[in-house]
């Protein structure tokens, strides 16, 4: 059997969904499973060790490149029917974990008879048109538990379970974090990684620098802890703010994809951040985690991990 999956992004979501498709791989052994996903989170997909192939998909590096270079435009319909080459490769089945037009579009593209999500009132832009099979969920359902609701209908009996998700590092992966902890003296010390951003997107969902920079330099006070500040796009100088007042906290180097990321979580004692994707890429090896949350609903959006607390702030704008 082979079983295409779509989670294009973002990379918590992504790391979400991998919960979902592992259990598919555990109820499907033998299925050869596929993962469609935007570049910028296909490194992590990568990592997944009972994923068969990953196709990337390259959105937003074509975005970039038409304000360079506008006559990239032209490459366009050749790489789209490359992409459509290789989404026409016999699917038994596609499931759509993202839930929205385009993802919902390549869905329908593979040509799969069977084409599964969400119905409507749980996708976003309509994309349920596209399903030949529409699943139906009731509401305040945790976002793991949601994705598994997709597996009944190939077969695989979703069951709610917590798990480490098998994982593979590269020698490289392994090399830039370590070289980081032995350049910090760390090796003999508790790492603990801080990741105070969120997507700009997201940004209601962040705890303000200053509370980070209190918090940091709180750890930092203890001499066997090594208090690690991470950063990601648009983030590099609120983590710069919070390292000058956190009190010996220091600066995460920057990693080249989202696997050494999750490298250096798998190595931590303890992740401390906001719902954002480290939170749940430290989940996917149950890294003991501080979730803050604030707007958002912690019984639906929460990691997946037994080792994670979740303290909230409660905002009139829940």
């Amino acid at each position: 059997m082979k079983v295409l999956v779509v989670r294009l992004s973002a990379l918590g979501d992504v790391a979400v969904t991998a919960n979902a498709v592992y259990m598919l791989k555990k109820g499907l052994p033998d299925a050869e499973i596929h993962w469609l996903v935007e570049e910028e989170a296909a490194p992590l997909v990568l990592g997944f060790k009972f994923v068969d192939k990953v196709i990337p998909v390259s959105r937003r590096r074509y975005a970039k490149g038409m304000i360079r270079n506008p006559l990239k435009v032209l490459r366009m319909p050749l790489d789209a029917i490359g992409l459509l080459l290789k989404l026409r490769k016999g699917y038994d089945a596609v499931l759509d974990f993202q839930g929205n037009f385009r993802s919902g579009l390549l869905t329908f593209l593979s040509g799969a008879k069977k084409r599964i999500g969400f119905s409507a009132g749980r996708v976003y832009e309509g994309s349920h048109i596209f399903y030949t099979i529409k699943v139906r969920l009731p509401k305040q359902l945790p976002r793991v538990e949601r994705m598994m609701k997709l597996l009944d209908e190939i077969g695989v009996k979703s069951e709610p379970f917590m798990s480490t998700v098998p994982f593979e590092f590269t020698a490289e992966d392994r090399v830039v974090t370590e070289r980081f902890l032995y350049e910090q003296r760390g090796f003999n010390k508790k790492l603990v990684v801080v990741h105070p951003g969120t997507s700009r997107f997201a940004d209601f969902k962040r705890w303000p620098v200053k509370n980070y920079a209190r918090l940091c330099c709180q750890l930092a006070c203890d001499p066997s802890l090594l208090v690690v500040v991470t950063w990601g796009k648009d983030e590099w100088f609120s983590a710069v703010n919070i390292v000058k007042e956190g009190g010996g906290a220091v600066i995460a180097p920057r990693f080249e994809n989202p696997r050494q990321l999750a490298y250096l979580l798998s190595r931590a004692s303890l992740f401390i951040g906001g719902d954002t994707g480290p939170l749940h890429i430290a989940a996917l090896f149950e890294t003991p985690s501080v979730a803050l949350f604030g707007p958002k609903d912690p019984q639906v959006y929460k990691p997946w991990n037994r080792k994670c607390v979740v303290l909230r702030g409660d905002v009139k704008c829940s």
